[in-house]
């Protein structure tokens, strides 16, 4: 009789596929499969599995096969002991092992698996449909690996299927416990794979689904609304795909969800209010996307919430109020989202709160003294915003603060003298861009475990406290430019010597104050991990200490803007890895160190504005920068063909405001590169180089005020880029040529106070007398010069 049900229940079941859905021939496959299926065809189900891993570093499968060894003692593998499991493969967890090669289909044989773990290996290829007959499985984890395809919708078909099948056969007494067991995957993780196409709406169909991690992948499309029949899921994952459209309002179904987790997609539209009946909600993760609208009320009744981000989106409007009601949230970030209005008084109501970023929105009006009840407070964000008024004195008292950044506002009044003993935990202070004034409190040296300091384009005054640094074992940044410190005497350039205790410091910035005196020696003793150095913009004098040589990290080296003389340290030489070396603007003297080839990393030379003398040295062809600039020294000799063959030259070349002689060397064309080349006011002869013609990217040349002779070289027409030619003050002659008036980028061309003749071109450029410059030639004749200077 037992098998007379069967047998019906079998030919219903077909039946039923020939009429209606197309995954009924799943559920027969499977259920057939099932009564077909031994421990033998388990055992060649592994086998196969087997022989696709093409790689297997720590051996862990060397027991599968092993004749020795029973099928359920080979590792990851575990059986049934009881009824009709006794003996089949109930669970294959290989998780972590490394594992490279693809999923056999033959895992679909293994029709008692409940568990299948994969996941952290290096499996490819695509899921197998087959994977879908595994009805009994509540635990499919194949995250974390390189599998790329589709999402199968087998995955999640039939279940209707189920319902019919049970309800035309309950009464004959004999369902098949299979059939009735379809469909009990509790657990789906396909996360951090290579998954592309949609989420198939059969999802939807997993009704006893708990947790679904679809994460890191490349999925498209929306996301399914038949998700919202997914009444026991508790953690729902897209996060890191593609996906589009609005977030489904379905989502508010899901009552017992204690993780949503969408961010990072393409999604849009507004954020469902339903979202505020997942009363067991502690995740709400939704950044990074183009959301759009308000921050729904309703989020303040998530009392269980924990963690909120909604940043990065396109939302507007003010922070409702209610979100003072969310009692147990630990993060509030809403970094980047179009924010207005005032930060809500009530905020000041969430005891736990840890993190609070309310970073880059358009907020407005005073920092509440009502955040000073923030006791656990840690992380405290409200840069980029317009926020006014001074900081609370209630705020001091969050004694937890380990961050405080509150940028780039419009922050005024002084900080308070006792900073430094009230935030005794503090990393990192930012409060630069403000209107901040007074003094730098001398306690902030008692903060010994700050790690970054930024106190830049404020209005501090006074002088740095001596001690700063003495005991901050990790400070890595102290930036203090632009503001207006002061340092007149050798005494207040004592916290130089404190901030040689900072081994970790990588960021020393003093630039643009009112700083005088000369530059300390015990700059020579500051951590060898310094990367960038600047007191540009100061009033300093005397000498660049020739110990900076010892900052063998620098990167960043700018003192450039003040009064300092005497010679560039040849030890500037050892810094190999500096990339920027500003020292324009000052009285440097002497000649240009040879060493300074040695600095193969150098982007940026800026030697400008001071009286350095003797010749360029022909080894600062080794430097590979985009920027030179000697300008406006005194330096002699002709130009060193090495320095036309930088191939790395770029953004301009300026040796103007020299005493340089010789020609302009041919090798000039190798400067294929360069936006900006001004070789003027010196003494440079001989003609405009012919191969200036190969220099493509050319846009300002400038020539003026040399001995230049001959013409203008007719291969100048191929300089398409041309914007501004200046060869004035030279003497060159020859007609005007006529090209000059076909290049259509030009627009601007002097050429005055040469000996150029004969008549001048009457189309183009020649037709705007404020673009083109041409006085001082005495040979131009004709009514068109005369129509010209009237234009």
């Amino acid at each position: 009789m037992r098998r007379l049900n069967m047998i019906m229940i079998v030919m219903q079941l077909l039946m039923f596929a020939s009429l209606c859905l197309p995954c009924s021939a799943n559920a027969v496959h499977a259920a057939t499969a099932e009564t077909a299926t031994t421990s033998a065809t388990d055992h060649q189900a592994l086998m196969s599995l087997r022989s696709l891993i093409k790689g297997d570093p720590f051996q862990a499968l060397d027991s599968w096969g092993n004749q020795s060894i029973p099928m359920c003692q080979w590792r990851g593998v575990a059986c049934g002991t009881r009824g009709r499991r006794r003996g089949r493969v109930v669970a294959l967890e290989l998780g972590g092992l490394n594992l490279l090669g693809t999923i056999a289909s033959s895992i679909g044989n293994l029709t008692n698996l409940r568990h299948f773990g994969l996941q952290q290996n290096r499996f490819y290829g695509i899921i197998p449909s087959e994977v879908g007959h595994l009805v009994q499985l509540e635990y499919l984890n194949l995250s974390r690996n390189s599998i790329g395809g589709e999402i199968p919708p087998t995955l999640a078909t039939c279940v209707e299927l189920r319902v019919i099948d049970l309800k035309h056969n309950m009464h004959k007494g004999s369902v098949p416990r299979e059939l009735a067991s379809l469909h009990n995957l509790e657990v789906l993780g396909l996360g951090y794979n290579n998954l592309t196409g949609s989420i198939p709406v059969e999802i939807g169909n997993l009704k006893a689904l708990i947790r679904l991690d679809l994460s890191s992948n490349m999925l498209v499309g929306e996301i399914p609304t038949q998700i919202g029949n997914l009444r026991n899921l508790t953690k729902l994952h897209l996060s890191f795909n593609r996906l589009s459209g609005s977030v489904p309002v379905e989502i508010g179904n899901l009552k017992g969800l204690i993780h949503l987790v969408l961010h990072s997609n393409m999604l849009v539209g507004e954020i469902p209010t339903q979202i505020g009946n997942l009363r067991n909600l502690t995740v709400l993760d939704l950044p990074i996307n183009g959301l759009t609208g308000f921050i729904p009320v309703s989020l303040g009744g998530l009392q269980k919430l924990q963690f909120l981000y909604l940043g990065l989106n396109r939302l507007s409007g003010p922070i409702p109020p209610s979100l003072g009601n969310l009692s147990s949230l630990l993060v509030l970030a809403v970094q980047i989202s179009g924010l207005t209005g005032s930060i809500p008084e009530s905020l000041g109501d969430l005891n736990l709160l840890n993190v609070l970023s309310l970073t880059s929105n358009s907020l407005t009006g005073s920092i509440p003294h009502t955040l000073g009840k923030l006791s656990s407070l840690v992380e405290f964000y409200l840069n980029g915003n317009q926020l006014e008024g001074s900081i609370p004195p209630s705020v001091y008292n969050l004694s937890s603060l380990q961050i405080f950044s509150v940028q780039y506002n419009n922050l005024s009044g002084p900080i308070s003298d006792q900073l430094g003993n009230k935030f005794q935990q503090l990393q990192n202070l930012t409060i630069d861009n403000n209107r901040f004034h007074g003094s730098i409190p001398e306690s902030l040296c008692n903060a010994s475990m700050l790690e970054m300091v930024q106190l830049s384009k404020n209005f501090f005054s006074g002088v740095i406290p001596k001690c700063l640094g003495a005991t901050m074992k990790s400070l890595s940044a102290l930036l203090l430019s632009h503001n207006q410190l002061e340092a007149r005497n050798d005494a207040d350039w004592d916290f130089i010597s404190s901030l040689t205790n900072c081994s970790m410091l990588q960021y020393l910035s003093l630039g643009h104050n009112k700083l005088q005196g000369v530059i300390p020696n015990s700059m020579a003793n500051l951590s060898t991990n310094l990367r960038y150095f600047s007191v540009s913009g100061n009033m300093l004098r005397g000498s660049i200490p020739e110990g900076i040589g010892n900052l063998v990290n620098l990167q960043h080296l700018q003192v450039d803007g003040n009064f300092l003389d005497g010679k560039i340290p040849e030890s500037i030489g050892n810094l190999r890895i500096l990339a920027e070396l500003y020292l324009s603007n000052n009285g440097l003297s002497g000649p240009i160190p040879p060493m300074l080839g040695n600095l193969t990393a150098l982007i940026t030379l800026d030697l400008s504005q001071n009286v350095l003398a003797g010749p360029i040295p022909s080894s600062l062809g080794s430097c590979p920068v985009d920027t030179l600039s000697l300008a406006f020294n005194q330096l002699v000799g002709s130009i060193p063909k090495e320095i036309f063959l930088i191939s790395t030259l770029s953004d301009s070349m300026q040796l103007q405001g020299n005493k340089l002689t010789g020609t302009i060397p041919p090798e000039v064309s190798n400067l294929v590169n360069l936006g900006y080349l001004d070789v003027s006011d010196n003494m440079i002869t001989g003609s405009v180089p012919a191969s200036l013609a190969q220099c493509g990217s050319l846009q300002y040349l400038i020539m003026e005020g040399n001995l230049l002779q001959g013409t203008i070289p007719a291969s100048m027409s191929q300089m398409k880029g041309l914007l501004v030619l200046d060869v004035s003050r030279n003497n060159l002659s020859g007609d005007i040529p006529v090209f000059l008036g076909d290049m259509r980028g030009l627009a601007t061309l002097n050429i005055s106070f040469n000996n150029f003749e004969g008549e001048v071109p009457k189309h183009g450029l020649f037709l705007n007398a404020s673009a083109t410059l041409i006085e001082g030639n005495y040979g131009l004749c004709g009514e068109i010069e005369k129509q010209v200077y009237k234009d």
